[in-house]
Formats: C-alpha cells, sequence, structure tokens
C-alpha cells in the first residue's frame, strides 16, 4: 500500500466525486487501475482478472526487522 500523496507524484490520478466512480490511476503503459470505496471508506482496486504479478511482503517474513512492540502492535 502507498499513500495518495507518493501515488500521485509517481503517476496521474483522476477523481471526480460527482460521478462517484473512485480515483483512476493512470499508468504510463496506457493502463488504468480504479480504486473505489468499501463500505468502510477505504479505496481498493480489484485486481482479480489483472494478469501481472503482484509482490507481496508478509509480516511474517519481515518480522525479524521490528521489535516485539512492533511486531505485536501491527
Amino acid at each position: 500500500m502507498e499513500n495518495q500523496d507518493n501515488v500521485e507524484k509517481k503517476h496521474k490520478v483522476t477523481y471526480d466525486s460527482s460521478m462517484k466512480t473512485g480515483f483512476v490511476l493512470h499508468k504510463a503503459d496506457g493502463n488504468n487501475h480504479v480504486f473505489m470505496p468499501s463500505k468502510k471508506g477505504l479505496y481498493f482496486s480489484d485486481v482479480k482478472n489483472d494478469t501481472a504479478h503482484v509482490m507481496i511482503n508478509t509480516v511474517d517474513s519481515i518480522k525479524n526487522k521490528y521489535t516485539v512492540k512492533e511486531y505485536a502492535d501491527a
């Protein structure tokens, strides 16, 4: 996850609140990703039909980089 400020530094992002279509991230390769709000207000992009590779770091795989308290608070 990245915050919106960092994303906007790398990509064009558009949003029209009157259309309620969510945020659109415009990638340099011409692909767009739409981020819609969940019921709790967090924005997400449905990637189940996306053929790109996704790399994920789980807390378990990087827990040695954090203190016991930081790990417990995660």
